[in-house]
This record gives structure tokens, sequence and C-alpha cells, in this order.
């Protein structure tokens, strides 16, 4: 084990999202007799965080100690607003962030991600020539650039993802064409027969 594995890391997992195209709660949708916050959330303690926080729309039960529950930095500002809380909140020089929505990511690329990473640098994957900012590693240094995206209305996880790669603060991590079903994302009633279709991985 090298030095970056052993940094010191939060973890953040984002399950606020309104589900307007699905229809109903992703976070509650059952992924192979599991919901999937609670699968998410597995994910995450696997990787052994200092911490872990959920910014959920849902309050729901969080008995572990060592994981609770975030308000988003601003209200109804999707996604980038839970992660700006999660580096408010984190003490840690780097913050997993991982979106509910991906049924099929697993512990193991993101211990990937987190090897790759520096106390000063984050990891954000890329499939093809896309960002996946929801699965990714952040530096607790981005927040003052997440902060300001959101005060000038830049809502764009993805925008605010490209701003940290130019400020020097993340690397991309190019995404093997075998990874590339770990991004699998539920967006839909489609994309959920689709994923009910397949076995959990």
């Amino acid at each position: 084990m090298n030095q970056r594995q052993r940094l010191p890391f939060s973890a953040l997992l984002l399950a606020g999202g309104k589900s307007t195209r699905m229809g109903r709660d992703k976070a509650l949708i059952d992924a192979g007799g599991i919901t999937l916050w609670r699968r998410q959330l597995s994910i995450l303690q696997a990787l052994k965080p200092a911490h872990v926080f959920v910014s959920a729309a849902l309050r729901v039960q969080l008995s572990d100690r060592n994981v609770s529950p975030v308000d988003d930095l601003t209200p109804g500002a999707g996604p980038l607003a839970g992660i700006a809380a999660g580096l408010r909140n984190s003490v840690t020089p780097l913050l997993v962030v991982l979106a509910v929505d991906l049924p099929r990511m697993s512990a193991v690329f993101l211990t990937e991600l987190l090897a790759r990473a520096d106390r000063d640098r984050g990891v954000v994957p890329r499939v093809q020539t896309h960002l996946e900012p929801l699965a990714a590693v952040y530096p607790t240094g981005s927040l003052p650039r997440a902060g300001h995206c959101l005060e000038q209305g830049v809502l764009k996880v993805q925008t605010f993802a490209e701003l940290a790669i130019a400020d020097g603060m993340m690397d991309v991590y190019p995404v093997a064409p075998g990874q590339e079903p770990l991004f699998f994302n539920l967006n839909t009633p489609f994309d959920l027969a689709t994923f009910e279709g397949t076995a959990v991985p």
C-alpha cells in the first residue's frame, strides 16, 4: 500500500435528487433485495472512510454513528450543493462522492480512484469524452470553487469538475472499456427495466 492509499478520506452518498424522470424516489428502488441507498452506503463503508455523509431528500434511518445526514449548502441546487456540503463538513483532505443511481458501481473501482488521488488533488473518471463527477474523489480544497459555482448559479457538476481540473485540483482517470458498465445510470423506468433484467454485480 503506497502513501496515497493511506491518506484519510471521508465519503458522501448523494441521494437527494427529485427523481422526476423516474417518477419515484430512486434511493428506495430495490436492487437485488436491498434498497439502492443502502447498497451504495455499504459500498462507501467498505472503503473504510473516516466518516460517511448522506445527502438525502428522505431522512433515512442511519444507525451507524459514523454516518450522518448533511444538508445541501444551497437548497434546491442539485448534486453540486450536496458535494459542497460534504466538502464543508469533511475534516479529511479527500472526499469520495457516490451517487445513489449508479447501481453497478463497485468498491474496487472507488479504491482505484483513491489510490490515484493525492492530498491536494482528486480524481474524476472520464468515460470516452464524458466526465463522471458523481463517482469521484474531491480534495476538500475545492470547496471554494464549488461555493463560487453555486453563487454564480453554475450548478452542473461536470462544469465544477472541469474548473477543478483547470485549477490543478483534479486529475482525470480514463475509464477502460471493461469498466464502462460501472457507470450505468438509473434515470428512467426504461433504465430500471434494463437494470432489473440483469444480475446485480
